[in-house]
């Protein structure tokens, strides 16, 4: 018996949340995560044990979950007088408890859906229910859970035949150790009569642990088991959601008389055809809006935007004529928005991840600080979903230092920005020894066609290994940094890697925006895409520090023979103006990496291609 802390960690959490096909997937494995780890935390104190990180939440147990996952998975308890592995043991129990009963609900879903369900689908079913989590805990010190989990977890148990097509990992549920065929027969019947929650496409087939993430919505609106009652039954907005709600958001507060008519068509089509809804995102409508009802157009599923979703299966649940009435309405809305100089919506969505900087360094040499860490990361957690949300953004999980959010392309730098600083603003008043908290993210600028579960685990790894590795040439710092990088059709492209703070006094982030609105005409001089790209050549060319880039630029940017360019080229407070965005243009772009390379030739290429808004023409 003593007083010693106890840590306890559950896993695995980042495999289990990324394997996902959907937002709603991740939404799924985040919530259910976060119901766990409350479960465990609730159990361990009703047996007495206190709560230190995270503070057990004030509300009652009954009381509803906030609309994103909020409880990180790893916990710091004081057991009092109780033997640590009795408080362990009870939390494990809790949680294990709380897993079978949902995995046991949305077994019974589908078996309900599937009346040839037999003892060799159960037997998947059991093997892949009792062998996904693992527990590690320690007493004393934070480092000791560091080490313990350095000692890696193995699942031994035998995974054959054909493969989710989720997490491509796991054996999808079968009756048998039939063909493909049977395989895909079994699925295509169960697609059919699932409820409309579930949404299992028919070509896709899960194993237990995809198939109950899949279910919860359902669970969820039943309150199966009662626990989920807690949870939120809302949809969670697409990645196409997230791409297309700017472009809303301009259609919204169009004064062009036009574009207001054909929105009017859109939303009426919309309601008439009975269209697929969706958990509304934010935006703000300010004064002069000529036609509020149009913020209802972010009732819709957005796909309901994009002359591509008619080409497709998307929209397949529409009878022919509702499907032509719909595209004729988008056509009209699409042409006339572009006609009043609104361009098409995006094709991009931005994945945010965040991370507290040497979280494991902060707590094992601050104990006597730990309630006011504990206290302090609860905070931030519960300012993230404002600041996400009033930049049309929807928080997946905000646990603790980490974050996972879903943005517009437009807003995640500003997102990012406003997090950053509400980081440390609730980690200031903590009188640390001999550190500075910091933050860090990973930015994928993700097509819409991508794959989720990859471009998470990319997301992942821009955190992780480029953001957290940087390492600032001048100062030999590392971290406190954010890497961004856009993700097209083909994959990965180009990628962006800075210090928040590496322009000076100035954010980082703050002179990209300024550089972004130049190359969107919003800020005079402009920046033309020729001549970012023509900037990006030059950089790969003469950009090692000759001193002779700056003239160069300032040549190119006077040869366009575009009429304001000129103007700008007569007068001599033209031409400074444009010597201070010259200027401005190679603070932002200076490498900050050991590198022979002084500018970076993705910095233009980025700020071009963040200007375009990932809009296809």
């Amino acid at each position: 018996m003593s007083n010693e802390s106890l840590y306890i960690s559950f896993g695995p959490v980042q495999s289990y949340v990324s394997e996902a096909r959907t937002t709603r997937d991740l939404w799924a494995g985040s919530s259910l995560l976060a119901l766990l780890a409350e479960s465990a935390l609730r159990a361990a104190a009703g047996a007495g044990a206190e709560p230190v990180s995270p503070l057990l939440p004030s509300s009652s147990p009954d009381s509803p979950l906030s609309g994103h996952a909020s409880v990180p998975n790893v916990m710091q308890l004081d057991c009092k007088s109780l033997d640590p592995q009795t408080v362990a043991s009870v939390m494990i129990d809790r949680w294990n408890s709380l897993w079978r009963g949902v995995c046991d609900e949305a077994r019974q879903l589908l078996e309900r859906a599937s009346p040839q369900f037999n003892n060799y689908a159960r037997s998947i079913w059991d093997r892949q229910q009792n062998g996904l989590w693992y527990c590690v805990w320690v007493t004393g010190a934070y480092d000791n859970l560091r080490a313990r989990k350095s000692i890696r977890q193995f699942n031994t148990s035998p995974e054959q035949g054909w493969k989710c097509s989720v997490c491509g990992s796991r054996q999808a549920i079968a009756l048998n150790e039939g063909t493909r065929r049977d395989m895909k027969d079994f699925w295509q019947g169960i697609s059919t009569t699932l409820p409309s929650r579930v949404r299992v496409r028919e070509e896709e087939r899960l194993c237990a642990i995809c198939f109950t993430k899949r279910a919860l919505s359902e669970l969820v609106s039943k309150g199966k088991p009662k626990e989920l009652s807690r949870l939120q039954a809302e949809s969670f907005p697409s990645t196409v959601d997230f791409a297309a709600v700017t472009w809303l958001k301009e259609v919204v507060h169009s004064h062009d008389t036009a574009t207001i008519h054909a929105a009017k068509r859109m939303l009426e089509s919309l309601r008439a055809c009975k269209a697929n809804r969706v958990k509304a995102l934010t935006i703000s409508l300010g004064w002069g809006v000529l036609a509020p009802d149009l913020q209802h157009l972010l009732d819709f599923s957005s796909d309901y935007y994009y002359s591509a979703s008619y080409a497709t299966r998307r929209l397949q649940d529409h009878e022919d004529a509702d499907r032509k009435t719909l595209r004729n309405s988008q056509k009209a809305l699409q042409e006339a928005a572009k006609k009043a100089g609104i361009l098409g919506p995006s094709s991009y969505c931005a994945v945010l991840l965040m991370d507290g900087d040497n979280m494991g360094k902060i707590l094992s040499e601050n104990e006597r600080h730990k309630s006011d860490i504990s206290k302090a990361l609860n905070d931030f957690a519960d300012t993230t979903h404002s600041i996400v949300e009033s930049m049309s953004g929807q928080v997946v999980y905000a646990g603790g230092d980490d974050l996972l959010a879903f943005l517009p392309l437009g807003t995640v730098l500003d997102a990012a920005l406003e997090l950053r600083i509400a980081y440390a603003s609730a980690m200031s008043s903590i009188g640390f020894q001999n550190i500075r908290p910091t933050i860090s993210a990973g930015i994928t600028l993700a097509n819409t066609t991508a794959p989720l579960r990859q471009v998470v685990t990319h997301t992942h790894h821009l955190l992780d290994d480029v953001a957290k590795e940087h390492r600032d040439a001048q100062t030999k710092t590392m971290k406190d940094a954010f890497a961004v990088q856009v993700w097209n059709r083909s994959g990965p492209g180009i990628r962006l890697v800075r210090r928040w703070d590496s322009t000076g006094n100035i954010s980082c982030i703050k002179t990209l925006r300024g550089l972004i609105d130049a190359a969107q005409g919003r800020s005079a001089p402009p920046l033309t895409s020729g001549f970012l790209y023509k900037t990006s050549e030059l950089f790969e060319e003469f950009g090692g520090g000759t001193g002779v880039i700056e003239s160069l630029l300032f040549a190119e940017y006077f040869a366009s023979r575009t009429e304001g360019v000129k103007k700008l080229k007569e007068t001599e407070q033209g031409r400074a103006a444009v010597r201070e965005l010259i200027d401005r243009l190679l603070k932002a772009s200076r490498r900050e990496d050991l590198t022979n390379q002084e500018y970076d030739k993705n910095t233009p290429l980025m700020i071009r291609f963040m200007a375009s808004g990932g809009v296809n023409e």
